[in-house]
This record gives C-alpha cells, sequence and structure tokens, in this order.
C-alpha cells in the first residue's frame, strides 16, 4: 500500500509539473497585434522541437484586447483569437500540421514544450500598414533561441514575463504590448 502511495504521488507530481502553462497576449498598444505562437522544448536536448501555430491561423488581437491560451486544443473554445491548427516540427520527420483537436496536441506535446516565441507584426489599423515586424521568446527559451524577451523601440514596448494567476496561484507566461 506504501509503495502504491509513493507512486501515485510521483505520478500526479510528473503530470501536474509537464501540464502547460497558460499564455496571455495583452495588447495595451493602438496598434493590432498579427501573428503565430509557438511552443517548444526548453531543456535544450531538441531545439527543433516546435509547435507553432499554421500560416492560416493567424492571431489578430485588436488594440487594447487580449487573448489567452490554455494549450493546443483548449484554447479553440476559450481563446478570442483561435488557433485551429498547428504545424509540428520534431526535428526527424518532415513537419506535419495537425488539427487543434489531434491527439498529439493533448497527450504528447504538452508533456514535451512550454510556450517559447512569437512572430509577429504590428498593424496600423487605420492604413493596414505594418510598424513594426519582429520576434519576442520567452526568458526561459534561451538554450534554443535567440530572440530578446524585451523590445524597447519608438513603436512598441514589449515584454515576455511570468505572473501568477490570482484566483489559481498557476503560473501565466505574459506578452505585455505597450
Amino acid at each position: 500500500m506504501k509503495k502504491i502511495l509513493i507512486a501515485s504521488t510521483i505520478l500526479s507530481s510528473v503530470f501536474a509539473y509537464s501540464q502547460m502553462a497558460d499564455l496571455l497576449i495583452v495588447n495595451n498598444s493602438s496598434y493590432v497585434y498579427w501573428g503565430k505562437i509557438a511552443a517548444g522544448n526548453h531543456s535544450g536536448t531538441n531545439c527543433a522541437l516546435t509547435v507553432v501555430s499554421y500560416t492560416p491561423s493567424v492571431i489578430k488581437i485588436d488594440g487594447g484586447r487580449d487573448s489567452q491560451y490554455e494549450d493546443f486544443k483548449g484554447q479553440y473554445y476559450t481563446s478570442n483569437s483561435p488557433v485551429d491548427q498547428w504545424e509540428v516540427n520534431d526535428g526527424v520527420n518532415p513537419p506535419s500540421v495537425l488539427n487543434f483537436d489531434h491527439p498529439d496536441l493533448s497527450y504528447i506535446y504538452p508533456d514535451l514544450t512550454k510556450w517559447a516565441f512569437s512572430e509577429f507584426e504590428m498593424i496600423d489599423s487605420g492604413t493596414g500598414a505594418s510598424v513594426f515586424t519582429g520576434q519576442i521568446q520567452s526568458p526561459a527559451y534561451t538554450t534554443c533561441g535567440t530572440a530578446p524577451s524585451v523590445i524597447n523601440n519608438p513603436v512598441i514596448n514589449a515584454e515576455w514575463s511570468y505572473v501568477n494567476d490570482p484566483v489559481t496561484g498557476d503560473t501565466i507566461s505574459l506578452i505585455l504590448i505597450n
């Protein structure tokens, strides 16, 4: 009985640890965020492993709005700008495109990846012109990524940081754009 209790405690700890943290993008700027989000392997053991929102699923967040992504599947039902397809690159096989409800996105990749980076543009909603193009990454993704976690320029200021949810206590990855 003691062995079963110890084993179940260890397994529950592993499953709790392996769940993806939410990603919250807050766009406080006057521009439209237009881009992709991606998860990657933070351990550095397989830097080619990425799960990226697929091109038809461009994320659009108007100025003064936000969008939250809990995981690859759940976000489809809860996000203000949901992603319906994800491109998976495991570093071994050619990249594949999976629908948001594919079982691998629920059972394999959340254990291997965490939110890692975003490639995006800021668009002037009046003219449709791009005023900024760049990439921002999680400060914890330094083993595999080279993008900054802070952007300061005349057009926008952006930072990727972590905050605790005041209700659940869970850690949330936050991209704050001003």
